[in-house]
């Protein structure tokens, strides 16, 4: 059975509940209808989506595990324009509210799923890093700061010719020299397109010597112009936010 969230969760998921639960979606993981790695659709017959199946065909080691706990819809609907526009240079405070919250239901509510899952207290957590803009501080990271997520940081950054974004490439990031490698390390991102990015940050630190990785990000972002996306959107995402349903499940806490 679901759990209840904890009582310090509980005011944050009854703000999303009454000010955005009809614009959020809760992601959806149901076999042979969503990737078991992303949860996005799957055409009929496939095990996985295009880019999960792309990073499962590379040589380099992947997350254990990951999860997101909205779909954001391509390109006009608040959920997208809320994992896009929180970054802004003024969000406004609406769109750092909602998106804190969102962190909190899903970091706070759930992260002890995450935690059970990969059978260790000892956690460290990492954010994607930007590879636009490296100079600007990361709103991401600044939220999470706020949070005072348990565990500490695990830091890393993008090397100097990033290249193909979308693939499964750990050169692409270099883990911070110097760090304790924890048993675990959950990795944080906003959204997750292609996934290319989270999975490359994942695969560096195992290369470091970090043993399990985990990936949670806000939002699994979809795009109607697919035929299996325009097909789920329609006729799967029809009710509403609930803070219950986990994220790393689909259903029940673990």
């Amino acid at each position: 059975m679901t759990r209840s969230l904890p009582d310090r969760v509980k005011p944050v998921a009854d703000y999303v509940v009454r000010t955005a639960a009809n614009y959020l979606w809760n992601t959806i993981r149901e076999p042979g209808l969503t990737c078991p790695v992303c949860s996005a659709p799957i055409g009929a017959g496939y095990p996985l989506c295009v880019s999960c199946s792309r990073h499962a065909a590379s040589p380099h080691a992947r997350a254990d595990r990951v999860a997101s706990l909205i779909y954001a819809v391509k390109p006009d609907t608040q959920a997208y324009k809320l994992v896009r526009n929180y970054k802004a240079d003024a969000p406004g405070p609406s769109l750092l509210d909602t998106m804190s919250a969102l962190l909190a239901i899903g970091l706070r509510g759930h992260g002890a799923c995450d935690a059970k899952l990969a059978g260790t207290s000892d956690i460290g957590w990492a954010v994607v890093p930007s590879t636009q803009n490296r100079v600007r501080a990361q709103p991401l990271r600044t939220l999470l700061l706020d949070l005072a997520k348990p565990g500490y940081e695990i830091s890393l950054t993008p090397t100097a010719a990033v290249s193909e974004p979308r693939s499964l490439r750990p050169e692409n990031f270099a883990v911070t020299a110097g760090q304790r490698a924890p048993d675990h390390v959950l990795v944080i991102d906003d959204s997750w397109v292609s996934g290319g990015h989270a999975q490359s940050v994942a695969s560096a630190l195992k290369s470091s010597g970090v043993a399990d990785v985990s990936i949670f990000t806000v939002a699994r972002v979809l795009d109607p112009q697919w035929l299996p996306n325009a097909d789920f959107i329609k006729e799967r995402l029809l009710g509403v936010f609930d803070p219950l349903i986990c994220p790393w499940t689909g259903g029940d806490c673990p």
